[in-house]
């Protein structure tokens, strides 16, 4: 897994479970009472939206769902990247770091273009 050419691409996966564990716990950390942010999230928490089905979450249970399942996502990601340092050719590592760059930059023009399409 830490051979030579695969040094990077392990580390970058390694760090991916360290952001998944520091998400985790600002995800369950909560605001201080009486501040903005505990205004903010009893908001969120008491507005409801109607998904059909039956289905009648609130914005924070919204919230928690997608900041849960970005940690799952990220412990994902980087246990398929250390799968693929201890098992795959460096060839296939090569492959798999430019599929990940490619896919990162695709991600963040969207976002940029989400966000300028907002402002007009």
């Amino acid at each position: 897994m830490f051979r030579k050419g695969r040094r990077l691409f392990s580390t970058a996966a390694i760090s991916l479970i360290v952001i998944a564990g520091l998400h985790t716990m600002g995800h369950f950390t909560s605001p201080e009472p009486g501040s903005e942010m505990a205004a903010l999230e009893a908001t969120m928490n008491a507005t409801r939206i109607d998904l059909g089905a039956g289905m009648k979450p609130s914005i924070g249970d919204i919230l928690s769902s997608l900041s849960l399942l970005m940690t799952i996502s990220l412990v994902g990601f980087a246990a398929l990247m250390l799968a693929i340092a201890s098992a795959g050719s460096a060839r296939m590592v090569r492959i798999a770091t430019v599929v990940r760059r490619r896919s990162s930059g695709r991600w963040l023009c969207c976002l940029v273009s989400i966000r300028c399409c907002r402002r007009s």
